[in-house]
């Protein structure tokens, strides 16, 4: 469902690409269709390699422990696994595929994050909205500003693997569910500490007062801040731009055609719904940030 978008974020990268380096790009999947795989590969050059990476059988061990709700899926905790299934490398980039690369993308994988686990961009939401506020300190025990966003991370692939990160997750899965942001939650309770703070012009959401002419790397169209679905996003001229670019424009835009206001109500009350669950987990008597977790160093 969201290869038209995929596609918008790896042109992008391709137009900001610098010729002079390599880009090895790994779509993780579950199952692509050929059309499909032959629609993205269509966005390689030679110096940008594109392959992808069916990852079924890494998940399979915890699959059924997976939690997932809404309109989440599966897909979000991909990330989790990449420093095992990547063995060859020290170092790599996470990027969600709802975003349009403005940058050299090799400029964000430059940033020197020392020995922390992970790079990343403060959440702009849980550092504004009042229920997620709660949620971060009270039930996570993470000041919201220290609160990442797991969209776009730099990850110390050779670090996680050597403090045991994988380990700790799943040791954390089978103790704790978290129900508000699933795998952002374990990667920010885990990497707690461990993470290299980057300028929010590599995960620039459409949340609170933005402009055009910032000068954003990334531009995450997080939440339901997505051009696809709506009208008056901040930062969709650049989106449909780059569409119409990558050849995507018509495909998307039928996407938005059929997305109703019956799916527009059903995605306010599903961000209703998040804000009283975050407001719920703050006030319960065992916040996490309070728990005894045997086998995870969190």
């Amino acid at each position: 469902n969201y290869v038209p978008m995929l596609a918008v974020a790896l042109y992008s990268l391709v137009k900001h690409s610098s010729p002079t380096n390599q880009y090895n790009v790994y779509v993780l999947n579950t199952g692509l269709s050929p059309e499909s795989v032959e629609t993205l590969s269509k966005y390689a050059r030679k110096n940008v390699c594109i392959q992808f990476v069916d990852i079924k059988e890494d998940l399979q061990s915890v699959l059924s422990k997976l939690h997932t709700r809404d309109y989440f899926t599966i897909s979000t905790y991909y990330r989790l696994f990449i420093p095992r299934i990547f063995p060859q490398y020290d170092k790599a980039l996470y990027l969600d595929s709802d975003i349009i690369i403005l940058d050299d993308i090799a400029n964000l994988y430059n940033v020197d994050i020392k020995d922390n686990l992970i790079g990343a961009v403060p959440e702009q939401a849980v550092g504004n909205i009042y229920e997620f506020v709660q949620y971060s300190n009270k039930y996570l025990g993470i000041c919201e500003k220290l609160y990442f966003n797991a969209g776009i991370l730099v990850m110390n692939l050779k670090q996680l693997r050597e403090s045991n990160f994988e380990n700790d997750f799943v040791a954390l899965l089978n103790k704790v569910k978290f129900t508000v942001a699933q795998d952002q939650d374990y990667l920010n309770v885990i990497c707690k500490d461990k993470v290299h703070y980057l300028p929010l012009r590599w995960n620039r959401t459409p949340f609170g007062k933005c402009s055009e002419d910032e000068n954003n790397g990334i531009v995450h169209f997080f939440l339901t801040y997505k051009p696809w679905h709506y009208d008056n996003v901040p930062f969709e001229s650049k989106f449909w731009t780059l569409a119409k670019e990558a050849g995507m424009f018509d495909r998307i835009l039928a996407i938005k055609s059929k997305y109703t206001d019956k799916d527009r109500e059903h995605d306010n009350e599903w961000f209703v719904r998040l804000k009283q669950t975050a407001l719920n987990e703050a006030n319960s008597e065992k916040p996490f940030c309070k728990m005894e977790i045997a086998g995870a160093t969190v």
